[in-house]
């Protein structure tokens, strides 16, 4: 956003000004994929790409699927008071600590996000790819056998090349 001032009138230009309109209301809940990790709201998992199960408490997966609905938006400590804590009044940190447990279940790094953007003043932003799936149980197999299997060609090739 940028400023002007002409003859003592403030014009605002908003014309780059990201919209962040925050979803509200029922989530859809089943099975999403988020980068490559999958996540199972109906028994509040997620699956890495190598078969690993996690298994989240419900807030966490609360917290998940309010940042899922909202990809792309920056979420407020008081968005996710409102949204996540049915707007009980909980401190930054307690928000802090709930985005740390979600951040190390899949295997974020704040420094270098993959998830969770953190954005001071702006706040949390989803910036993973996300896509809900129809899903039955036999699907994450062939996921992580792929994964698994280019991930081992590269290592075999890199210590054969050299």
């Amino acid at each position: 956003m940028s400023i002007k001032k002409i003859n003592d009138v403030t014009f605002f230009d908003l014309r780059n000004v990201q919209k962040n309109h925050i979803e509200s209301g029922p989530f859809e809940s089943g099975v999403y994929e988020v980068n490559d990790i999958i996540v199972d709201f109906s028994t509040n998992q997620l699956t890495d790409p190598y078969g690993r199960k996690t298994r989240l408490e419900p807030l966490i997966m609360e917290l998940l699927a309010f940042m899922i609905k909202n990809t792309g938006s920056y979420l407020s400590c008081n968005d996710l008071m409102q949204h996540v804590w049915s707007g009980k009044i909980v401190s930054d940190n307690t928000i802090r600590v709930a985005m740390k447990k979600l951040r190390d279940a899949m295997g974020d790094n704040p420094k270098l996000p993959k998830f969770i953007k953190t954005t001071p003043s702006k706040g949390y932003i989803l910036i993973a790819q996300v896509s809900k799936k129809e899903f039955n149980h036999n699907n994450i197999l062939p996921i992580s056998n792929k994964l698994i299997m280019s991930r081992v060609g590269k290592l075999f090739s890199n210590f054969f090349i050299r």
